[in-house]
């Protein structure tokens, strides 16, 4: 049964003496940013779709509140959930902070079913409320506004061909494994094919190292062979799907609804593979697949030295003064399509357009700097891309339009800062709808974190 609160008790005052120990100010902040019971009400709704009578049955689970409290601080400090567990029991103000008080504190493994619950629009209500009290407390008036995007990747190892149709033979053979006996009741012989195709990968690895004619067609042997490898272990799960679609077993349902989803995407890394080294044919990125759990993975290339060539997710981030994130997307549209929708976005949460604009070359057209100033933006500062007109130099070399272009350069720290504290280097949540979650909850914990600062700072 779901419930909402444990029985409140101040640990300070009960346990210790007030001045022996206190919780850290900008926690104290945060706590009171999240006590709104709307919001309450909105996650408690998310929580209570985890079984039909989670509400009315069952005994007694992880109070609400404690949940996302604990969620929130696993991305505050960017902890993994068995660091947050074990900092939560060890510390008072924690377990004050979190409201678990004197109780026990959620299993890492029982918070992470929990947190699977909570939808994209639940987060983005959480969002809202901390930007609406961020505006409530004067910390911004939403003059100013800096859009961006960049990159958070998904959670999967560097793509290749071979280790793609490797990891294929690996996971359907293992699938086909873990219910070998319903198989051989059903008259389905389950072999194991991991080993052959380990041993090819391993000949493309030997080989592709050495540039002669005859490495390459050793490769390109080896190749074919380890696409016949999968197609063999391919066929012979699909034959055990087909033979288990009427076993109405718990094992047997699941096998057939992972067969599902797996098997076509299995399918396209044999295809891509045939058509990229035995074929010699292009494939166009949008059409790779390059990751078997993570198929919506893009490949995406913005012309960073370091990392030419990143797989993920492009995500636009909007920031208003105050250090303020006022809204994210996750976003396949390229920069240019971003702006206008931005300031729209921007007009409706504030009730104005902003009076400064700011963006880099990719924002920038003539149409987007006139739609903005339709939309009575005063200030648009878009530099221009490729050769410059004496017209063009002379506007950008205003006062106004340089300083703007200061401000816009901001953003580049804030993205900074979200990956290597709020962990947005790389998602480490499932699917694309973990990934929204993991990417709105970093965005969360920084904005909450920006507020508590401000008013521990300047009450």
């Amino acid at each position: 049964m779901l419930i909402d609160r444990h029985r409140q008790i101040n640990l300070f005052d009960s346990i210790l003496p007030t001045t022996a120990i206190q919780m850290d100010p900008e926690l104290r902040q945060i706590d009171h940013l999240l006590d709104d019971d709307a919001l309450f009400q909105t996650v408690k709704s998310d929580l209570s779709k985890r079984h039909p009578q989670t509400l009315r049955r069952g005994r007694r689970s992880t109070p609400v509140e404690v949940i996302l409290r604990m969620l929130l601080l696993k991305h505050l400090y960017d902890w993994s959930y068995e660091v947050t567990e074990h900092f939560v029991k060890d510390s008072l103000s924690l377990r004050q902070f979190c409201r678990v008080y004197l109780e026990k504190v959620p299993d890492d493994t029982v918070l992470i079913r929990w947190a699977q619950l909570i939808s994209e629009p639940t987060l983005r209500a959480l969002h809202d409320h901390l930007v609406r009290e961020a505006v409530r407390r004067k910390m911004t008036r939403g003059k100013k506004l800096r859009v961006d995007t960049t990159v958070v990747e998904t959670n999967i190892h560097y793509p290749t061909d071979s280790s793609l149709l490797q990891d294929s033979v690996r996971v359907v053979s293992g699938m086909a494994k873990k219910i070998s006996e319903l198989a051989e009741a059903a008259g389905v012989h389950v072999r194991d094919f991991s080993r052959s195709a380990k041993r090819r990968a391993l000949n493309i690895l030997k080989f592709t190292k050495e540039r002669n004619d005859d490495a390459k067609k050793a490769v390109k042997r080896a190749y074919q062979e380890l696409c016949e490898i999968t197609q063999r272990a391919l066929h012979q799960t699909t034959r055990l799907r087909d033979a288990l679609k009427n076993n109405t077993s718990r094992k047997a349902q699941q096998f057939v609804r992972q067969c599902t989803s797996l098997l076509p995407i299995v399918n396209n890394v044999i295809a891509q593979t045939r058509r990229r080294v035995v074929h010699q044919q292009d494939v166009p990125a949008e059409e790779k697949v390059v990751s078997l759990h993570e198929p919506t993975t893009a490949i995406l290339k913005r012309g960073k030295r370091a990392k030419p060539t990143e797989f993920g997710h492009m995500i636009k981030i909007q920031e208003v003064d105050g250090g303020i994130i006022s809204d994210i997307e996750v976003t396949s549209s390229s920069d240019v399509e971003l702006l206008v929708p931005s300031v729209k976005k921007h007009i409706a949460q504030f009730g104005r357009p902003p009076s400064h604009l700011a963006g880099d070359r990719g924002f920038s057209s003539a149409e987007n700097e006139e739609q903005a100033k339709q939309l009575l933006v005063k200030y648009v500062a878009l530099p221009a891309k490729g050769k410059l007109s004496l017209q063009r130099k002379t506007h950008e070399h205003q006062r106004w339009f340089k300083k703007l272009h200061r401000f816009r350069v901001g953003i580049e720290a804030k993205i900074s800062l979200l990956k290597r504290c709020f962990g947005l280097r790389r998602s480490l949540y499932k699917g694309d709808a973990g990934f929204t979650r993991w990417v709105y909850l970093g965005i969360i914990a920084c904005n909450a974190s920006t507020i508590a600062r401000r008013l521990v700072t300047c009450p």
